[in-house]
């Protein structure tokens, strides 16, 4: 979506428009209060034209689910990963689309590991998943992860094929 920005000072007798470039738009939305006043306009701007104002949305805790359910589509890598950054976000993600993004790219795969316990909608296929990837980093960031369920750990601990994930899976259960 095109989208112009704009910031009007004006008083009685003078009104100025000044337009904002992404960059400008991306610090001012990183300086705004994040806060349900501005959540109508964090969900218009979770389809702007660049990725740099999208990923300035997407850690936004007052995202709107709509915008949320949005963002988990997005092309961009960068608002992907700032998107899993936001508790609220993570709140939204089913198992659907935790696998869809852990399939994308490895770096997603790691960091849903290293914070699965805040992933409430997504069921253990996802742990599943992120345990046998094929990406040594993934698996060792479910390892290192103390909140994931005992059992999880133990299985990575005796039969992960890197000693590293098996070392920090035991580290992980003490």
């Amino acid at each position: 979506m095109k989208t112009n920005a704009h910031m009007i000072l004006g008083d009685a007798e003078n009104n100025f428009s000044i337009q904002l470039s992404s960059s400008v738009l991306t610090t001012l939305i990183d300086l705004l209060p994040d806060d349900t006043t501005n959540s109508a306009l964090f969900e218009y701007l979770a389809s702007h034209a660049d990725s740099a104002v999208r990923a300035a949305v997407a850690d936004k805790e007052f995202l709107p689910v709509t915008a949320v359910k949005q963002l988990l589509n997005d092309p961009a890598l960068g608002v992907l990963k700032r998107l899993l950054n936001s508790q609220n976000a993570r709140e939204h993600v089913g198992t659907i689309e935790a696998l869809a993004l852990c399939r994308r790219d490895p770096e997603l795969a790691t960091k849903l590991g290293r914070d699965i316990e805040n992933f409430s909608q997504c069921d253990e296929s996802v742990i599943s998943f992120l345990e046998t990837h094929a990406d040594t980093k993934v698996r060792l960031s479910l390892a290192t992860n103390c909140l994931v369920p005992k059992w999880v750990l133990q299985r990575l601990a005796q039969n992960d094929v890197d000693p590293e994930v098996r070392d920090s899976a035991r580290y992980a259960m003490s």
